[in-house]
């Protein structure tokens, strides 16, 4: 009878190593994947603008890839990733300033985002006041995700110098559809 109840709680020792080891198999991957996500973040400029100035703040998780910018200020490129071992929150923002191809500034602006561990992703965008407008888009789960921001001007005649030289033309009905084709 001893023999029996050894023989039982051996194989049920082993029964239970395995379990777990299968259980790690599958399960710390998953658990990995979702919480080393990665964001690549983007943001783009108005047109006739660029960035300057480019600075960022991470409170939680790494910069894999430095905010940059490209194509001659039209755009900044990041890259973040969490720390530790299964990962965890990544949030951080990445600031701005926005001027004219003449130099001119236009204004600062901010990109801001969040990958938490659990939950949705999240990002935002500022100003949303003066002339500047910033949004955001960025899916709400996955495990490499792009944040993308669109920097725009608030008030259309502001982007586009086709509309200051309409008033200069005769007639009313021409420019009123130009107008509209160009948004003024």
């Amino acid at each position: 009878m001893e023999e029996i109840l050894q023989t039982k709680t051996t194989q049920l020792a082993v029964f239970s190593v395995v379990f777990v080891l299968m259980v790690m198999v599958f399960v710390i991957p998953a658990l990995s994947q979702e919480a080393n996500a990665v964001i690549i973040g983007q943001a783009f400029a108005p047109p006739g603008t660029f960035f300057t100035q480019v600075t960022w703040n991470m409170a939680s998780g790494k910069f894999t890839q430095l905010p940059t910018e490209i194509l001659n200020g039209a755009a900044v490129l990041w890259r973040t990733d969490s720390t530790g071992l299964f990962g965890g929150l990544e949030q951080g923002t990445v600031f701005a300033k926005v001027a004219r191809l003449n130099g001119q500034d236009v204004g600062p602006v901010s990109f801001s985002f969040s990958n938490p561990i659990s939950g949705k992703n999240t990002c935002s965008g500022a100003p949303n006041q003066g002339p500047l407008k910033v949004t955001c888009h960025i899916p709400s789960s996955g495990s490499t995700v792009t944040a993308t921001y669109e920097v725009s001007f608030r008030d259309q005649n502001d982007n586009n110098s086709y509309c200051d030289i309409l008033t200069k033309f005769g007639g009313l009905d021409q420019p009123k559809i130009i107008r509209e084709k160009l948004h003024c």
